[in-house]
């Protein structure tokens, strides 16, 4: 964790190495994720504006599949970036996992302060 006055909460994950990622997992153990549509939201921000640098990832780990990701080229100061997704009946009740990761091995770092998820109601 970096401090960063731009960042919310003053704290940010920087990556900077390639496949850096930070991560949070759902067992459905404990929260159930409904069959429904999602998105995904990423706050970030990249030193050098990489082409297509962070790759966002919703990863069913129970499966070893991914449910949807995709590339984006992050912009100079904090915005946000989005992916929507579809838990379907064969990822009800598994383990997700939800994380952006660098993707290139270029000299720059991408910081990221926010990640979360919302149904799509």
């Amino acid at each position: 964790i970096a401090s960063d006055s731009d960042a919310s909460g003053g704290e940010c994950v920087e990556l900077s190495s390639y496949m850096n990622s930070v991560s949070f997992t759902i067992d459905q153990d404990s929260i159930l994720l409904p069959e429904s549509d999602y998105t995904m939201y990423v706050r970030a921000k990249d030193t050098n504006q990489v082409t297509n640098d962070m790759m966002i990832v919703v990863y069913n780990d129970t499966d070893s599949s991914t449910i949807a990701s995709d590339s984006y080229t992050c912009t100079s100061s904090y915005d946000w970036y989005s992916l929507d997704f579809t838990i379907d009946s064969n990822d009800v009740g598994d383990e997700i996992i939800f994380y952006p990761l660098k993707r290139t091995t270029t000299t720059n770092t991408i910081s990221i302060d926010l990640i979360c998820f919302v149904e799509d109601v």
